[in-house]
């Protein structure tokens, strides 16, 4: 059994540490990787409220996407209504809706997983990667709720709806580190 402080070597590039102090238990690298010039693996201590306001959000917005799945069609098509009355087309009522929630969706994993996942490059392609797959589960879900179908278009929108939440959050950061003064 591992104990806080004890490191375990992964081969002749890399030791994992168990690491705690009042804080989640996280494992961290312990070495450089010398041929990429890198540090390997998850960094960062998160505290538990710090952890539950990073995960609360983004548990709520995966619930809410389910919950909304899960609706039957008669059910979609009063939440739809309302749309109407604005003089939304439903083509771009569903895609708005699909690319909204993935929007946010993708914002909140980035949120999440910028603490942990280093290169910006592998946490872009992470985020991506998990807001598709849920995408994915998400249509599937739907295919099997009475009333309602699952389309690859519909995966294509929430792609789409998570790399542009990608780029805003990107835009946002970049505005932010512009915004403050040189110390």
């Amino acid at each position: 059994m591992l104990k806080p402080g004890v490191e375990f070597g992964l081969g002749e590039r890399a030791t994992i540490r168990l690491v705690t102090s009042g804080r989640i238990p996280h494992y961290q690298a312990g070495q450089v990787d010398h041929e990429m010039g890198m540090k390997k693996g998850i960094r960062g201590h998160v505290s538990i409220k710090e952890s539950l306001l990073r995960w609360g959000p983004f548990a709520a917005c995966m619930a809410a996407i389910f919950a909304g799945s899960s609706l039957t069609a008669p059910e979609i098509d009063v939440v739809l209504a309302s749309a109407t009355d604005l003089g939304v087309e439903l083509l771009l009522r569903q895609a708005l809706v699909h690319m909204v929630e993935y929007a946010v969706l993708a914002v909140l994993a980035y949120r999440l997983l910028s603490v942990h996942v280093r290169p910006r490059g592998l946490l872009w392609a992470s985020v991506l990667a998990f807001s598709i797959a849920f995408g994915a589960s998400d249509e599937l879900h739907q295919a099997l709720v009475p009333g309602r179908a699952s389309t690859w278009q519909d995966l294509g929108y929430d792609s789409l709806g998570a790399t542009m939440g990608l780029l805003v959050t990107e835009l946002w950061g970049r505005l932010r580190s512009w915004s403050r003064p040189n110390s």
